[in-house]
Parts: C-alpha cells; structure tokens; sequence
C-alpha cells in the first residue's frame, strides 16, 4: 500500500446535491484528534506509506490542525495532497496567503471540488482567486474535479475558468445515486448499459480513514454506504488494515477478476438488478450496487469458498512445482 487517505471530519461548509458522504454545516461524524496524529504517525514511519492524502468533509474549516499535519507530513519526506472547495480563496489576496500557507507547510498537491453542485455554496470567483495564487505560489500543483449530471454540466464553468486552467488537471465524473445523490431524480443521472465488465474494472485499492470511524479499501464515491469495511478506523493500524486489504478475498477476486465475476454469479442467481443489460454510471457505482446488500454476500459466499479452494490449490501447486526445480 502506497497511499493512505484521512478523512478527520465529515463537517462542510457546504451541503451539495450530489455529496457521496452526505456532508453538511452540522455534519457531526468526525475522526479524534488523537486518531488522526496516530495515523499520520504511522504513516509517516512506514516505509511503505509515500503520499498522504487528507480529505472530508471540507478538512481546512480546521485550518491551523490541518497545516500542523501537513507540515509533519511534509518535514518526514512524504507527499502530501488536500482536497478542499476553496472556500477560503475570499479575495485574490487571501488566496495567495492561504495557499502560501499551504505551500510553506510542505502540501505538493491540492485538489479543488468545483461544479455546478458546489455553486450555490462557493461561488466561482473562489475558485478563481485559488487557480490565480498559484502563479504566486508555484510549488502546489493543482487539480480540479467536477461531477456532473445530466442538466448539471460542467462545461459552463470549464469556459469561465479556461483562461486558468494551464497546467491543471481537471477530472470531469458522473454523479453516482449514493449519499446526498441518492435524492436526485433518476434521469438526471448519466447511465451506460452493463453488458460486460470491459472498461469497469475496480481502480484499485487504497487505504481510507473515515470519519465516520471506518476504515476502508479504497476512496470510491459509494463505498462507505457498502459492506467493504474492514474495521474501525480509532483501533486499526495502517499495518493491519494494509494486511486485511492484501489478504482480504474479495479484493483478491475484484483484481484479478474483475467485478463481471460477481455480476455474473448474482445474474445467474437471478437476482433482477444485474440481468444484462442493465444501468450503471461506472466500476465504482457498479461496486456499490454489489455490495451495498448483505443478502448479495451471503448469495456470494459459496461461491466465495470455491473460489478460495481453487486459489489454494493453485498456491500449493506453484509451492510445489517450485520445490521440484
């Protein structure tokens, strides 16, 4: 495991249509402070952990706490990432000193949440002002992600933004009905047809911190709304939690075969949802569909125990021919 993501607080000061988590102004699910130094420690001593990414919630409505962890981060040699809505770039030239902030505290990447979503919250001369201070500021590299539903594009916005986007990476997504989206009507999300799993592979694994005091194998959009936990974020150690994602059979399916491999077992089940073909927005929404209900798993776990004699059989067999060379 490369990359671990702490998430402190789930508290935003925005409360947006489209939020995976569900975050809000009174959003109370949060991280101890005494959690959050634990793991960053940790991850500052492994020698597998190289970036360290803290996300929310919007994580700078706790500026100075953030900028401590940052700057530990950053003083141990790690890369550091922040994802924020750059609600604090007020003017131009509050912009350059928060991001100068950020910048001398050791950040090497900052990722701003900027679409038709955020808008009635932080309006687009924020962001501005932040893609702006960093001609001030050259050292963060930025990004810009923007989700995305059928009367929501974010073309409007990239055309405002156009002249400042040199340089910056910007990541344009469909809006998954999970969290706060889940209220959206259903023809405003943007669909594919589900045939075979070519093009909706799992990206991969990843350690995530909740606030919500889980831990979890990755960062997608539906994820912590799943049964893909694999324990409490206040008692797990980055060790630990690298080593269930590794050992973790699901995960080792998801891999190596692809989440077709689950489609097709719940299809054959005849369970009605995954009768090709069928809706979804990509692998991550896929992924939540599968595992956000139990009775899948338990449908799945005679198929799981066949898959795991079959798996050790073939590890026993490569042990075998190993010895006999």
């Amino acid at each position: 495991m490369k990359q671990v993501i702490i998430a402190p607080h789930m508290r935003c000061n925005a409360r947006c249509a489209h939020c995976c988590v569900s975050s809000s102004p009174s959003d109370g699910r949060r991280l101890t402070d005494e959690t959050v130094n634990r793991l960053v420690d940790e991850a500052i001593d492994s020698e597998d952990i190289e970036v360290i990414s803290f996300t929310g919630g919007e994580a700078l409505l706790r500026r100075a706490f953030m900028l401590d962890l940052i700057a530990r981060v950053s003083r141990a040699g790690k890369v550091t990432t922040l994802v924020s809505n750059a609600f604090w770039a007020i003017t131009p030239k509050i912009a350059v000193i928060r991001l100068r902030e950020l910048a001398d505290a050791g950040l090497s990447k900052l990722t701003i949440s900027a679409d038709e979503f955020h808008l009635p919250y932080i309006k687009i001369g924020r962001v501005k002002n932040a893609l702006m201070a960093r001609h001030e500021v050259p050292s963060i590299r930025m990004a810009i992600n923007m989700c995305e539903s059928r009367s929501n594009s974010s073309d409007g916005i990239l055309a405002e933004l156009k002249e400042l986007l040199e340089g910056v990476q910007v990541t344009r997504s469909s809006v998954s009905p999970v969290g706060s989206a889940a209220a959206l009507p259903d023809d405003e999300i943007v669909y594919r047809r589900y045939s075979d799993d070519k093009g909706l592979r799992c990206p991969g694994q990843v350690l995530l911190f909740s606030s919500d005091d889980r831990a979890y194998p990755c960062c997608s959009t539906g994820v912590m709304n799943s049964a893909l936990s694999i324990g409490s974020a206040s008692d797990l150690s980055i060790d630990e939690g690298s080593r269930r994602i590794e050992n973790n059979l699901i995960f080792r399916i998801m891999t190596r075969e692809g989440l077709g491999w689950f489609v097709d077992r719940l299809g054959s089940a005849g369970v009605e949802r995954f009768q090709k073909p069928f809706p979804v927005v990509d692998s991550c929404h896929l992924c939540w569909e599968i595992f956000s209900n139990s009775e899948h798993l338990r449908m799945l776990r005679p198929e799981f125990e066949r898959y795991r004699a079959k798996y050790e059989e073939e590890v026993m067999a490569r042990a075998g021919a190993g010895a006999g060379r």
